[in-house]
């Protein structure tokens, strides 16, 4: 019977540590630079902010946790907050900030220490086109593209870039980001 219970408690431990190895949480940080794009829908005659679009350097935060996988496909989430300023002459500069998160899916390449992946993001951003004291809020999307590169076991090398929207239907900006950082996985 000691014997059996011994079986079963390093049977047990097995199978839990298998599960959690699975278990994919990381932490990032990366360098990056944004473009916030013109609408360009209004005639010279018509003025509004959102028809200046400008370029800032800054940083992205954020995290990820892998839920389900398939094979070497891996399905997760992830959140992230960006921000990126740059001078532009005035006393406000320009500046966008925001946070998006949603579902992740990762391909793990056999014999390589590659991880390319794709994200669909939905959040807010702030920005004051470059010339507003105050910032204003809008609905965002990005559609992420990147590959994770594993320099030694729990570090990786980021490279990525995102394009999306930012606004409504009918007055909407472009949003891109690229970045290069590196993740710590857990």
């Amino acid at each position: 019977m000691l014997l059996f219970n011994r079986c079963a408690l390093l049977l047990s431990f097995t199978a839990v540590s298998g599960i959690t190895a699975f278990a994919q949480f990381g932490a990032y940080a990366t360098a990056s630079g944004a473009f916030l794009g013109s609408t360009g829908t209004l005639s010279a005659s018509q003025t509004s902010v959102e028809d200046s679009g400008f370029g800032a350097y800054g940083a992205t935060f954020g995290a990820y946790d892998t839920f389900l996988s398939f094979g070497p496909v891996k399905l997760g989430a992830d959140a992230r907050y960006f921000f990126a300023n740059s001078s532009n002459g005035s006393v406000v500069s320009n500046k966008v900030r925001g946070g998006l998160g949603g579902p992740r899916l990762v391909v793990k390449l056999p014999f390589l220490s590659l991880k390319p992946y794709v994200q669909a993001e939905f959040g807010g951003v702030l920005t004051n086109y470059g010339f507003q004291s105050n910032e204003v809020s809008k609905f965002a999307y990005q559609i992420q593209g990147g590959v994770d590169y594993t320099l030694v076991p729990h570090l990786d090398v980021r490279a990525e870039y995102g394009g999306g929207q930012v606004g409504g239907v009918f007055r909407s900006q472009s949003l891109q980001e690229a970045g290069l950082g590196a993740v710590l996985r857990f």
